[in-house]
């Protein structure tokens, strides 16, 4: 009598399940599930035949431990995951120059603290050199910030400290020099998916293009805040009060700040003029009154919040 082998319920639901799960492109930098209790990253050990030996060692003495293959085969069983096959790398999973790594969570969390202490201090210290210019009759304002999202298609760079214009579909641009359009405020740095390591990552300025769905951008936009910028020309006691436009430098892409001067050859009497100065700074190192370079206070002079400005269609 010829035995029927049956198929379980459990099996077929299964099978059903995987048919109706979308196609998608593979991605050479899938890992496998982290276990308990752990934390997985990539870390870059070498590039074009280029040993990343500091980074490396920096990582390790972080607590990462390299993921070898013979511990994901015990944990995983058979596994399509690539394999790094000769040099110093050999048996680890790895891919393009990159290795798998783990850390305990509890260290990871750690880690994410310190750094998190290390930027909360640095904030705290350009606030407290800001409101070092506070008078009585000048209170400065700097607890208000917004969340705004933007398209990844946007492909212009955006820098901490650049002044920021709303556009059409709730999103913000890089405002243009010279340009009478309202800004909104100024840029403070944004928070997105990496679409090339699927991490979550914050930096301090948009670098431009970045294919994702989930960019926020922060932005300083209270109307009434003071900032403080320094001048591309001679600014004089007698320039307090005059409108100015502003430069648009190319920002530092290591610290992620932006490069943008108060354009001492732009002022104008216009309503549309984008910022106005208020003041010359107090600061012993950057007051040099007449001189290039000296440290300006302003406002927002077209702020897109001040009663009466068009909205967005």
């Amino acid at each position: 009598m010829k035995e029927v082998k049956k198929t379980s319920r459990a099996s077929e639901e299964r099978s059903k399940d995987k048919r109706n799960q979308p196609w998608t492109p593979p991605n050479s930098l899938d890992a496998p599930p982290a276990p308990k209790g752990f934390v997985q990253r990539w870390i870059r050990v070498e590039s074009m035949c280029f040993m990343y030996s500091a980074n490396v060692s920096k990582r390790l003495r972080e607590g990462w431990v390299f993921l070898r293959s013979d511990t994901l085969l015990s944990e995983i069983g058979e596994n399509e995951y690539p394999k790094i096959h000769e040099g110093k790398y050999a048996g680890l999973i790895g891919v393009g120059g990159l290795v798998l790594a783990r850390i305990p969570e509890e260290i990871a969390r750690s880690r994410s603290d310190y750094f998190k202490r290390i930027s909360s201090d640095q904030i705290s210290a350009v606030d407290a050199d800001l409101m070092k210019e506070q008078r009585p009759g000048m209170p400065i304002n700097i607890d208000r910030q917004s969340r705004v999202t933007f398209g990844g298609s946007y492909g212009t760079a955006i820098f901490q400290g650049d002044l920021v214009t709303p556009v059409t579909g709730g999103h913000i641009e890089r405002h243009t020099a010279g340009s009478g359009t309202p800004v909104v405020g100024v840029f403070n740095g944004c928070f997105y998916t990496d679409p090339t390591t699927s991490k979550p990552t914050w930096k301090n300025y948009y670098p431009g293009s970045i294919a994702a769905s989930d960019i926020i951008a922060f932005v300083i936009d209270s109307p009434d805040q003071v900032y403080k910028i320094d001048s591309d020309g001679a600014f004089a006691v007698a320039d307090i009060f005059k409108k100015f436009h502003v430069t648009n430098g190319t920002g530092n892409t290591v610290t992620g700040t932006s490069k943008v001067q108060l354009d001492y050859s732009a002022s104008g009497i216009q309503i549309t003029t984008v910022l106005q100065a208020i003041d010359i700074s107090q600061d012993v190192d950057n007051s040099d009154v007449g001189s290039v370079n000296v440290d300006v206070l302003v406002r927002i002079n077209n702020h897109f919040y001040r009663t009466g400005t068009a909205g967005l269609a």
